[in-house]
């Protein structure tokens, strides 16, 4: 991993260097090479660059829900090969094809370079110092992220996370992953569903269900808040993970409170747009009105 930390952060220091070449021979003006956007190393092939770029980061997303849903459970005890030989592997894969969007898919101007510059040097630093790998890997995927999207994204992340996590709770229920293992916390039992930690569990079911959160966004229907929220109540009775509980219902409540905001803007504006209209238009019944507002 630092070798690979020590390349992404060379080829971007040239990539900035031949980038900025055009500048000092009066070939670009400092205005254009700060504001307009282009590929890095070279401008050929542009569209399958991009094209490429953003599936490789899609397959490097799902490769990162794989290893936290399914390598990072209670299999990893029935088959330590997860860990020793396959992880790494992955870590890999994920890593070479998020570094591949960064510097052959991804387009920037003077600004997101210097931005994405320092970002990655900062991170650099923080792992070469405290071998913190998960704040290096963060700033790799926000960097590959751009251009990329978020549909798209949290698409692949719940095409390998709903699937993964299925596989996981069916092995666990048959027998085969921890079918015993409880964690225990004043004298309650709290069920770990196959992972070495309720909260490991809590946190796998908040991130998929943010994720579909994010993908349905206004499209929200009060009863699919509702299940939101009886998602919420599982998790507090079930592996009783109360920060995922308390997290997922302070979302509930968010989404609620936006909904009802939304709604009451919706209704100001059927008003003005129904005071406003024709008197043969004043006739239309109010669902009428919302409908418009709506779509």
């Amino acid at each position: 991993m630092f070798g690979f930390a020590n390349g992404l952060l060379a080829f971007l220091a040239l990539a900035a260097v031949l980038d900025f070449l055009p500048v000092l021979r009066h070939r670009r003006a400092p205005a254009v090479w700060w504001g307009e956007e282009r590929l890095l190393f070279t401008t050929r092939y542009a569209s399958v660059r991009q094209k490429y770029g953003a599936w490789a980061f899609l397959l490097g997303v799902m490769v990162y829900e794989f290893i936290v849903v399914f390598n990072n459970s209670m299999a990893r005890e029935n088959w330590p090969w997860l860990q020793t030989r396959v992880s790494p592997v992955l870590d890999w894969v994920m890593y070479l094809c998020f570094g591949f969007k960064i510097l052959l898919g991804t387009k920037y101007n003077g600004r997101s370079m210097v931005c994405a510059g320092l970002l990655y040097f900062v991170a650099r630093w923080v792992y070469f110092n405290g071998q913190n790998i998960w704040w290096l890997g963060l700033c790799v995927a926000l960097l590959a992220a751009k251009d990329v999207p978020l549909r798209r994204v949290m698409k692949a992340f719940l095409a390998c996370g709903v699937p993964t996590l299925a596989l996981v709770e069916l092995l666990h229920f048959a027998g085969i992953i921890a079918p015993d293992a409880a964690s225990e916390r004043n004298g309650s039992y709290r069920l770990m569903f196959g992972y070495g930690h309720p909260n490991t569990f809590g946190g796998v079911m908040f991130g998929l269900l943010l994720a579909w959160v994010l993908l349905r966004r206004a499209r929200l229907t009060w009863p699919e808040l509702a299940g939101v929220a009886a998602v919420g109540v599982f998790l507090m009775v079930g592996p009783k993970s109360r920060s995922a509980a308390l997290c997922t219902f302070l979302l509930v409540l968010l989404l609620a409170l936006a909904k009802l905001r939304t709604r009451r803007g919706c209704t100001r504006a059927a008003d003005r747009w129904q005071r406003s209209a024709r008197p043969r238009c004043r006739c239309w019944p109010r669902s009428v009105i919302f409908y418009r507002c709506s779509s």
